[in-house]
């Protein structure tokens, strides 16, 4: 049983989860916009409040080395911009083909493991990031200020079979700026999905589905909506904060969660099954665990322990 938070108390029943999307104002002008650009990339999400059971929480990205897959593609794409005689490079924001969930602190560790494997021979090429540079606007809208650039390397992430396929492709800035794709630049890869980043991984791209997933030790735990297992209904669902490390970088998305609900009606045992990064999933975690809900009912009318899936979105306007 998924159930999808709407940020407002609101019951849910056993014939449809509740789904309305998270709303947090933002009011930002384009000269914040461009202080905030010229900032340093944030590194790691916010860190989280202390929880009492952090055993299922990740290494944080930043902590674990890229994918030797990652960084053979990055080399491969460092020989085809030196064969175009250019010096001064930006790594685009990866862009998604699909999920568009993926798209922040995973798609950005990615980006920086092929920014650092470019500029490991800094008299070579000199590397910037896209969210590194100011924001400047243009006739055709804002964009990052490419002014003292002369290459693109761009960056297309897609599911596949043996993990994520990632295509580099890399651009004189005219060309980049035109749209002009040249035969013979661009280079594939696949990087195989590790145990270490999973999580941070879109669920329809994994080896396994959410049910997957589930960690043995819940096997044992009835499922909510399922042999005659009634569903719990939530009396008081707290919206979470937005964190300021995703206001900032105007992170979006869906955080989904696996949370066990007991029959006193507390939410216990909270993992994070897909993340996005930015302080995000540990706000939906701490929401969470202090929400209350009318507990589910077992074949015989009492209360009983059920495991749901619950998705929290995350949405700015």
């Amino acid at each position: 049983m998924i159930i999808q938070h709407s940020g407002c108390a609101r019951p849910w029943t056993s014939a449809l989860a509740l789904s309305v999307a998270i709303l947090s104002a933002l009011s930002a002008q384009v000269g914040r916009t461009q202080d905030q650009s010229s900032q340093p990339r944030p590194q790691s999400p916010s860190a989280p409040p202390a929880q009492p059971d952090s055993s299922d929480q990740p290494q944080d990205l930043h902590s674990l080395p890229f994918p030797p897959a990652l960084l053979d593609a990055a080399n491969q794409a460092k020989e085809k911009l030196l064969g175009l005689n250019v010096h001064r490079v930006m790594i685009s924001d990866f862009q998604l083909s699909g999920d568009n969930t993926l798209h922040g602190a995973f798609a950005d560790w990615l980006a920086d493991g092929v920014a650092q494997k470019l500029s490991s021979d800094p008299d070579a090429l000199t590397v910037s990031l896209q969210g590194d540079l100011q924001v400047v606007r243009t006739i055709s809208g804002y964009m990052p200020d490419i002014s003292q650039v002369d290459s693109v390397v761009d960056g297309i992430l897609s599911a596949d079979p043996a993990g994520i396929r990632l295509t580099l492709t890399v651009f004189r800035k005219s060309d980049w700026l035109n749209g002009v794709t040249k035969t013979g630049n661009s280079v594939e890869t696949v990087i195989p999905i590790e145990d270490s980043f999973v999580s941070w991984v879109p669920l329809g791209w994994r080896r396994k589905s959410i049910s997957n997933t589930v960690e043995d030790s819940s096997t044992s735990i009835a499922r909510a909506g399922t042999n005659g297992v009634g569903v719990p209904t939530c009396i008081y669902c707290s919206d979470p904060k937005f964190p300021e490390p995703g206001r900032r970088r105007k992170t979006m998305g869906t955080v989904v969660l696996q949370v066990i609900v007991e029959p006193d009606g507390t939410a216990t045992d909270i993992k994070v099954l897909r993340r996005i990064g930015y302080g995000l999933d540990e706000a939906a975690v701490e929401a969470v665990r202090n929400w209350k809900f009318r507990p589910a009912l077992d074949q015989e009318g009492r209360p009983t322990r059920v495991m749901v899936i619950t998705e929290i979105n995350f949405r700015l306007l």
